[in-house]
C-alpha cells in the first residue's frame, strides 16, 4: 500500500493535495520494526517528505493484542465423516503473558473444540484441534479468541473441501 500511493505521486504531483495517509496499527514490536527498517522503510520516508503521515495507536501500554496467525489442515482435503487435525497459531503481541486464553475452532459457523492456553509475552502458540466435517462441499474452518482492542486479527479463516467416500476397486491383468 506504502509502494501504492508513493508511486501515484511521483506519476502525479497534484495527488499529493488529495491524499491523507493515516498508518492505524498496534505498534507491535516484531511487525512494525520490519516496516521501519526493512525495505519499505526507504519508501516510507520518501513519503513523508511529500505527505503528512499521521500515526495512530490502537493500543496503549496496558492493552493486550493477541492473534490468530494461522489456521492449518493437515489436508485441503478430507473424506465425510474422517477426522482432519487442524493446526491454530495463536500470538501475544503484548508485553504480558496470558493464562487460560480460549482458543476455539468451528466448521461452518458450528463450535467443533475448543482449548485454552498460556502464552508468554511476545510470543506464539500452536494448538492442534481434531475435527470431522460432516457437510459435502466446501466448508470454512474458523480459529478464533476472544475480542481485544485490536478485533481485526481475532479470527482466521480456512477453507477445506469435503469430498464423498468411495470404494475403490483395483484390477489386474496376470499373464
Amino acid at each position: 500500500l506504502i509502494e501504492d500511493i508513493a508511486q501515484r505521486i511521483q506519476r502525479d504531483p497534484r495527488q499529493s493535495g488529495r491524499i491523507r495517509v493515516l498508518i492505524l496499527s498496534d505498534f507491535g514490536a516484531d511487525h512494525w520494526q520490519r516496516a521501519i527498517d526493512g525495505p519499505l522503510a526507504k519508501r516510507l520516508r520518501q513519503l513523508g517528505e511529500k505527505l503528512p503521515i499521521e500515526y495512530e495507536s490502537l493500543a496503549d501500554s496496558q492493552t493486550k493484542n493477541l492473534a490468530v496467525t494461522s489456521v492449518q489442515p493437515a489436508s485441503s482435503r478430507v473424506l465425510t465423516g474422517q477426522t482432519i487435525e487442524v493446526d491454530v497459531s495463536v500470538a501475544n503481541y503484548s508485553d504480558s503473558s496470558v493464562q487460560d486464553l480460549p482458543v476455539q475452532i468451528a466448521i461452518d459457523d458450528h463450535t467443533a473444540a475448543s482449548q485454552r492456553i498460556d502464552i508468554a509475552a511476545q510470543s506464539q502458540q500452536t494448538v492442534r484441534f481434531s475435527v470431522s466435517p460432516s457437510a459435502l462441499g466446501l466448508s470454512v474452518l474458523a480459529a478464533s479468541i476472544p475480542n481485544d482492542a485490536l478485533q481485526v486479527d481475532n479470527r482466521r479463516l480456512q477453507v477445506i473441501e469435503v469430498r464423498e467416500d468411495y470404494d475403490v476397486l483395483f484390477v489386474e491383468q496376470q499373464a
